[in-house]
């Protein structure tokens, strides 16, 4: 269990059975997050090309500072308006 799991669970133990079901009744009415089952994904295995995925690990890596100069400096001579990071 991971500790928000674990504090979410320690609070709903404080409440009193009607605060219990409040709770339950706003839980089920969240969203279901929408995935993909990672095994639907096999068949692109391989087809990105290694280059491809480390530029890809690159860009992951770089801060938000790294990222917006990056830009700027790629594409800042396409764009009407550089971008600023805050």
């Amino acid at each position: 269990m991971t500790p928000l799991e674990q504090e979410i669970l320690d609070k709903l133990r404080q409440l009193d059975q009607t605060g219990q079901q409040q709770v339950l009744n706003f839980v089920r009415q969240l969203p279901t997050p929408r995935g993909v089952d990672g095994a639907s994904l096999l068949k692109y295995f391989g087809r990105i090309p290694a280059d491809d995925l480390a530029k890809m690990e690159e860009a992951i890596a770089m801060s938000p500072q790294e990222w917006t100069a990056f830009i700027n400096e790629t594409y800042g001579s396409l764009a009407d308006d550089p971008i600023e990071c805050e």
